[in-house]
């Protein structure tokens, strides 16, 4: 997930067929009581991951005592509960990630060596390379963390159609949800980069309208090559001067350049200026828009 839209998941996952019921677990997951095919839940764009919980531990400052509140607060012995590994399986493996929270002042190394031991004498299984082996997932907070297996094959955060990109598809994903989805929207994104916010709305419903461009678009049609010109109208265009006519957009939502790709701040204030006006100009009187800034301060004052 992406901090700041756990809410916007948690509302949108309670409401699919099976969720008896959804909370924020942590500021990069949403727990789900969930009975029901695994399909929906792989489906689920604003997810990297689907896991199935473990159980949740006490964190601590001291390693020592991380490691015995995981051991005893969490049954890992359950990890293969479905049955998907014969518990004969000669080369039984495991895919472990790790987030730690840093505050803890607890080694990242040390952990996750202690980690494998755990899960190597418990499970009777070895550590995998990298993406191979049943995930097994750890996240560790200031208060508390948890352990999930993973629901398939895949590692945390490695989609089929994963490349190099400015934004993650999941946060692509987020912002469309957090924008509205109806079917009859004219929906723009005035910056698409590599088209991650254009492809999720496409793939989230009916749409009006698809509009999009940028200032260039080699990096559009080197990734989505596939994406048919019925789908979406995109164009090479100035942000700043967009050939749109007023009033004529529902939603727009986009991510902000930033750092290099503006240059300085003087020249950041500027095209963030630009854009707020064109915005404005475009929306009409019951439109929304939904802006992604990692230089939000510089935004705000505007």
């Amino acid at each position: 997930m992406f901090f700041g839209f756990e809410q916007v998941v948690v509302r949108y996952v309670a409401a699919l067929p099976g969720v008896r019921d959804a909370a924020v677990l942590t500021e990069e997951a949403v727990e789900l009581d969930y009975e029901g095919p695994l399909e929906p839940l792989l489906r689920l764009r604003v997810a990297d991951g689907v896991f199935r919980m473990l159980g949740v531990f006490l964190s601590s400052h001291s390693l020592d005592k991380m490691m015995q509140n995981l051991a005893s607060q969490v049954e890992l012995s359950s990890w293969n509960r479905d049955g998907k590994i014969p518990n004969d399986a000669r080369d039984k493996r495991f895919c472990l990630t790790i987030e730690l929270d840093p505050t803890l002042g607890v080694s990242y190394s040390d952990f996750r060596s202690e980690v494998t031991w755990m899960l190597q004498a418990t499970l009777g299984a070895r550590p995998g390379p990298s993406g191979i082996g049943t995930p097994i997932h750890l996240t560790v907070g200031s208060e508390a963390g948890w352990v999930g297996v993973g629901c398939t094959e895949q590692s945390l955060g490695v989609t089929e159609d994963s490349f190099e990109s400015s934004l993650p598809s999941t946060v692509a994903a987020g912002m469309v949800l957090w924008a509205g989805i109806r079917p009859d929207d004219v929906f723009l994104d005035p910056l698409c980069a590599s088209g991650e916010i254009l492809i999720e709305r496409a793939n989230a419903g009916p749409v009006g309208a698809l509009l999009a461009g940028d200032v260039e678009l080699g990096s559009l049609k080197a990734h989505r090559p596939h994406l048919s010109e019925d789908r979406a109208c995109v164009c090479r265009w100035d942000p700043r001067r967009l050939p749109l006519k007023h009033n004529s957009v529902d939603v727009i939502v986009t991510s902000l350049p930033f750092g290099n790709k503006t240059g300085d701040v003087q020249i950041s204030r500027s095209l963030y200026r630009s854009m707020i006006r064109e915005i404005i100009r475009l929306l009409k009187p019951t439109g929304r828009a939904l802006l992604l800034a990692v230089e939000n301060q510089l935004l705000a004052e505007l």
